[in-house]
């Protein structure tokens, strides 16, 4: 697990990332960085970021078509993308590099003509770049104008090389053309790889001797009064597999009766985009399978899940992540996924043991995981059990294997 405190990791944690891995006083206080905000009107925000963004882009990029509303598509998302880049344009006299991030900035080819023949344009991608066959599904003018758009950077980076894969394929089927490494597209050169972000590991592994850690971690313990922990956190998103995750720890109850009062699943979800119908729906069905799950099997003395909506604080999250045997991290799509690298960072006594989606693209990077098909109740299960029943010895080796990836 790599620590990047340069190039496209800085660049990532310059955006949504930022409070994972260095403050904004902290980016500022080096001098190398400059922050602009841009106001968008209301009426504009709200139809690109919940709209476009989050309506369109979002669930077809983590193959969710069904989801995808396409009658949201309009002109808002170049109108929203257009006052980015006026922004940028009043910075042009000091900006020879200009980085963004995700779909919400991706036609900055059309926006940046006019600002510098010199500026230099990187481009990353955190979420998914979905297979040809699930980005056609896109109108065709709009499926065009994201590539080229995106094609318009000098450099495009993505989390994962079968991303790198999809997105040339795209290209290559509306008529662009490209070699492994480069794409010329409507005279236009750009060359796609692959940076997979990461975290800063010492930030969360010099949290292991804290006192306030060691507390918080210990108080855990002692509340769950010696059953297993196996913990999952992440944000409201109907791409993390929340659902599916209590469906398999219900699973593992049903096959493994002895388990019963034995484990306890701390479930800690943020809140999120809690705006959107989808999200608050999603939020009434979690919270009414735990209450189906904990009436089923709890009694007086024990849940079985314990559900918080909240934000966590670092050091209480990395207590959390030190008190948990097991972390079960099954997003059904995601570009990387780092609380994973998170729980694996936080462990320096190397015990502990992360059950990890296959289709994460940080299960690319940590094979001493247990990788599963997060759809699948049955292999969730399955994995559970196998992740409580492993020898301290076994845990230490895929531990190690983790962090030398």
């Amino acid at each position: 697990m790599t620590d990047v405190r340069s190039g496209w990791g800085l660049l990532n944690c310059a955006g949504r990332r930022l409070s994972k891995f260095q403050t904004t006083d902290a980016l500022l206080a080096d001098g190398r960085y400059e922050v602009h905000p841009v106001a968008l009107p209301d009426t504009t925000r709200d139809r690109h970021y919940n709209g476009f963004s989050n309506g369109t882009l979002w669930p077809l990029f983590h193959y969710f078509p069904r989801w995808c509303a396409t009658s949201r598509i309009g002109s808002v998302t170049q109108e929203a993308n257009r006052l980015f880049w006026e922004r940028w344009r009043a910075s042009s006299g000091r900006v020879t590099v200009c980085g963004c991030m995700t779909t919400t900035l991706c036609c900055c080819r059309h926006c940046c003509a006019n600002i510098s023949p010199d500026l230099a344009i990187a481009f990353f991608l955190h979420i998914p770049f979905p297979s040809y066959e699930i980005f056609r599904l896109l109108p065709d003018p709009w499926r065009r104008a994201l590539l080229e758009g995106m094609l318009g950077a000098d450099l495009i980076g993505m989390q994962t090389h079968d991303n790198v894969q999809y997105l040339l394929k795209s290209v290559q089927r509306f008529s662009g053309f490209w070699n492994s490494t480069c794409v010329r597209c409507v005279a236009v050169s750009t060359v796609v790889d692959a940076f997979p972000v990461s975290i800063d590991p010492a930030r969360f592994r010099d949290t292991f001797d804290d006192h306030a850690v060691v507390a918080a971690k210990n108080l855990l313990r002692k509340d769950a009064a010696g059953r297993r922990i196996v913990l999952s956190i992440d944000r409201l998103d109907y791409t993390k597999g929340g659902l599916q995750r209590l469906h398999g720890f219900e699973r593992m109850l049903e096959q493994d009766p002895e388990l019963i009062g034995k484990v306890t699943y701390l479930m800690i979800i943020i809140p999120s985009r809690d705006a959107i119908t989808k999200y608050r729906e999603l939020k009434e069905r979690i919270e009414a399978t735990v209450g189906r799950i904990n009436g089923r099997f709890g009694d007086v003395d024990w849940q079985p899940v314990v559900y918080q909506y909240r934000s966590v604080d670092h050091k209480k999250l990395c207590a959390i992540y030190q008190a948990a045997e097991v972390a079960l991290v099954t997003p059904l799509r995601d570009g990387m996924n780092l609380i994973a690298k998170e729980y694996v960072a936080a462990r320096k006594d190397r015990r502990g043991v992360l059950v990890l989606s296959e289709t994460a693209g940080a299960a690319n990077e940590l094979g001493g995981a247990l990788i599963i098909n997060p759809s699948d109740p049955n292999a969730i299960a399955a994995a559970l059990v196998r992740a409580l029943e492993m020898p301290a010895q076994e845990q230490a080796g895929r531990m190690a294997q983790c962090n030398n990836a």
